[in-house]
């Protein structure tokens, strides 16, 4: 059983993550740091984990990986405090938020990084990207992905997710950054951007946005929001030869069904439920620890690379934005 080390693990880490692993047989988070002291004990008690506010201790806790599941805007920072240590490192998403950020991350050479992406790793987009990549259907026409949802100003976390430095100026730096980056599984880069959005005056973010990915033979169009209830957070594909529907893919559960649409018919596919959370740390450790006798060859997880292509795709969102004009990448 392989140990994680979990950074800042009282927010995202404590809903998400400490849950999605208690049940792995591959691994579980051994020792917990963050800030808050009465929610670091309640970790204690339910998940019979160490807790620490020191980065430090975790480092010298004998684990295997670390798991760093700060808000972005913390994520260099801590980077530097941790990639000496020389274990693999998952970076909750989006990597960071400035393309200066990027480049110092880059600087400090992390040998196996992987930004924390749970779309990917389930059977249903594995498929898409077949049927994309060996023409099943043609070539691809265009693409619409939607994520909307309502963060309320209750949350424990509005505060620093409407916060333009700590959590970016747009609703696809939240949860619409997986919009980005699994069209970036799928597509890969894109050539230039366009955006628009409505200004929060109070905020000075967008809360509300609507991107245009341009591709060489299509547009992907992503839609995010952190004002509007999720109600129908889909994809659709369209192919010179058929599409491909899946009704609220965009979400924090795996896909059950897919609809594929051809001159042949309708063709329903089946997956099985899959905890994706567990899913993308347990394929990142099959993929990287070979002593353990876990490889697998394949990897569908975010890399380094794409990570900051990410990043750079949402930066030229916010150009797109104040200027209104399409930003080339």
């Amino acid at each position: 059983m392989l140990k994680v080390g979990l950074i800042s693990g009282t927010g995202s880490g404590l809903k998400r993550t400490l849950p999605a692993l208690s049940n792995s047989s591959i691994a579980r988070v051994s020792v917990v740091h963050g800030r808050d002291l009465p929610t670091l004990n309640r970790i204690a008690d339910d998940f019979k984990v160490d807790v620490t506010t020191n980065i430090d201790y975790v480092l010298r806790s004998d684990v295997d990986l670390l798991y760093v599941a700060s808000p972005p805007a913390q994520h260099l920072e801590q980077l530097r405090q941790v990639h000496t240590s020389g274990l693999p490192i998952i970076v909750e998403k989006p990597l960071c938020l400035t393309a200066e950020d990027t480049e110092e991350i880059r600087k400090l050479e992390v040998s196996q990084l992987m930004v924390a992406h749970h779309l990917r790793h389930q059977e249903s987009m594995r498929t898409i990207r077949s049927v994309v990549r060996d023409g099943t259907l043609g070539p691809v026409r265009s693409a619409v992905f939607q994520w909307n949802y309502l963060l309320s100003p209750e949350a424990k976390n509005a505060r620093w997710k409407n916060d333009l430095a700590l959590g970016g100026a747009h609703a696809l730096y939240d949860a619409g950054v997986h919009l980005v980056d699994l069209a970036q599984f799928l597509f890969g880069l894109p050539k230039s951007v366009e955006a628009l959005g409505r200004l929060d005056g109070y905020t000075g973010r967008y809360p509300d946005v609507v991107a245009s990915l341009e591709y060489d033979r299509f547009f992907v169009t992503l839609s995010a929001a952190t004002n509007s209830d999720a109600v129908s957070n889909d994809l659709f594909i369209q192919f010179a030869g058929g599409s491909i529907f899946i009704a609220n893919a965009f979400s924090e559960t795996a896909s059950e069904e897919l609809i594929m649409r051809s001159a042949a018919g309708y063709d329903r596919q089946s997956f099985n439920k899959v905890n994706l959370y567990r899913a993308e740390v347990e394929q990142f450790c099959k993929f990287h620890f070979v002593g353990t006798g876990l490889l697998e060859t394949s990897f569908d997880g975010t890399s380094e690379d794409e990570a900051i292509d990410a990043v750079r795709i949402l930066n030229a969102i916010d150009v797109a934005l104040n200027d209104r004009r399409r930003f080339h990448l």
